[in-house]
C-alpha cells in the first residue's frame, strides 16, 4: 500500500486492502512516501504517458522521499491520492504487478492501472472502472462495535447523543469566523432543543480558531467528548459515529459525508453560505439526497428548520455502501493467477 500520509487517502486505501485481506491471508505492507516538489507531477505524468520505456524504479528516489526504501516485488499495489498515483503507476510498470487505484488518476494513461475505484470517470463503461462512493471501511456493525468499546472504556452513561463532524475550507467550501461561531452556538441550541449530548470531531482542515471554539466552555457544557484531530491522537472517530442518534456533518468532505451515511444514521448535511462545489462532489451529494440518506441545510437553516420528520422517517442504506464494490473487487481478485 502506497500512502502519502493524509488520513483520508489512508482510509480509502485501507478499505480496499481490507477487502483483499478478507479473501486472502494477505500480508499488507505500507510504503510511506512524500513528494519532494509539486512540479514533479507534471514531469512524471509526461514520462509515464510518453516515454517508450520507464527508467528503473530507483529513479523514484529523485521525486519522492521514501524513508523505508523501495519495496521488493509486490503481488499487488493499492493506493489513493494524486501524489501517490504516479509512484503506483511507475512501480506497477516496473514490477509488472496489478495496480489498484482509488480516486482520479490525474491524466495518467489508464493502461497503468488494473482497476480504478472511483465515483465518476469519463470512461465509466471501461471494464477497469469500479464505480464507488469514496471507499470506506465503515458500516453500521463497525460503528456500533466501536461505540460499545468506547463507552466501556470511558464509562460514559447511556444517553441520547448526536455527533458533529467538522471539516474546513476546501472543495469549493469556505467558512468565516462568523460561520464557526454560528455553528458552535447552533450546536448548543440543538442540545437544549433535543435534550441531547454532543460528541464532536474535527479534521485536519479545521482551522485553529474553530478548534478553540469547540474546546471552549460553551461547547463543553453540552458535549461529552471533543476530539481535536490536530491535537489528539485517539482513534475514536468510528465510535463517535456509532454512538450517534443523529450525525451533523459539514458538507465540505465527501469522505466524511460518505462515512456518516455508511454508519446508517440520519445525517444532516450542513453547508456554509459560500459554496462552489465541483461536479464530482455535487454528484455524490445529489446521490445521497435523492436516496433520502441526508437532509441538506445551510448554517442558517440548522436549528431553525425542523428535522424531526426526517429523523423519525429516516431509513439508511438497505445494504452496506461498499457491498457492491466488495463484490466487484472479489470478482477481479478471482481472475489473478496468484490468487487461484
Amino acid at each position: 500500500m502506497v500512502s502519502d500520509g493524509l488520513p483520508g487517502h489512508y482510509k480509502k486505501t485501507n478499505a480496499v486492502a481490507q477487502m483483499v485481506q478478507k479473501r486472502f491471508a494477505a500480508d499488507v505492507q505500507w510504503l510511506n512516501v512524500k513528494l519532494r516538489f509539486g512540479g514533479y507531477r507534471t514531469l512524471m505524468r509526461y514520462m509515464l504517458n510518453h516515454a517508450p520505456h520507464m527508467p528503473d524504479a530507483r529513479w523514484l528516489n529523485l521525486f519522492y522521499d521514501i524513508p523505508d526504501g523501495l519495496p521488493e516485488c509486490p503481488d499487488m499495489i493499492i493506493s489513493s491520492g494524486g501524489k501517490t498515483s504516479f509512484m503506483s503507476a511507475w512501480l506497477g510498470a516496473h514490477y509488472g504487478s496489478p495496480c489498484v487505484f482509488i480516486g482520479q488518476i490525474r491524466g495518467i494513461e489508464k493502461r497503468y492501472f488494473t482497476r480504478i475505484v472511483a465515483s465518476n470517470y469519463d470512461f465509466q463503461e471501461d471494464g477497469k472502472h469500479i464505480r464507488s462512493v469514496p471507499a470506506t471501511e465503515i458500516d453500521p456493525d463497525v460503528a456500533e462495535e466501536a461505540a460499545e468499546q468506547y463507552l466501556t472504556a470511558t464509562g460514559l452513561p447511556v444517553t441520547r447523543r448526536w455527533t458533529l463532524v467538522i471539516g474546513g475550507d476546501g472543495g469549493g467550501y469556505e467558512y468565516t469566523e462568523s460561520d464557526w461561531r454560528q455553528l458552535r452556538n447552533t450546536a448548543c441550541q440543538l442540545a437544549k432543543q433535543h435534550n441531547i449530548r454532543w460528541l464532536v470531531t474535527t479534521s485536519r482542515r479545521t482551522p485553529v480558531f474553530a478548534e478553540d471554539l469547540f474546546l471552549g466552555p460553551e461547547m463543553r457544557a453540552c458535549a461529552d467528548d471533543v476530539l481535536i484531530y490536530n491535537r489528539d491522537q485517539r482513534v475514536v472517530y468510528n465510535a463517535f459515529l456509532g454512538c450517534a442518534k443523529v450525525i451533523v456533518c459539514l458538507e465540505d468532505s465527501g469522505k466524511m459525508l460518505t462515512e456518516s451515511v455508511a454508519s446508517g444514521r440520519p445525517v444532516l448535511s450542513v453547508r456554509p453560505p459560500i459554496v462552489n462545489t465541483n461536479e464530482r462532489s455535487w454528484a455524490l451529494i445529489q446521490r445521497f439526497e435523492t436516496a433520502g440518506y441526508i437532509k441538506r441545510l445551510t448554517l442558517d437553516e440548522l436549528g431553525r428548520e425542523s428535522v424531526t420528520d426526517f429523523i423519525a422517517n429516516h431509513r439508511g442504506p438497505a445494504e452496506p455502501l461498499m457491498k457492491r464494490v466488495r463484490e466487484e473487487v472479489n470478482e477481479y481478485l478471482s481472475t489473478l493467477t496468484w490468487a487461484a
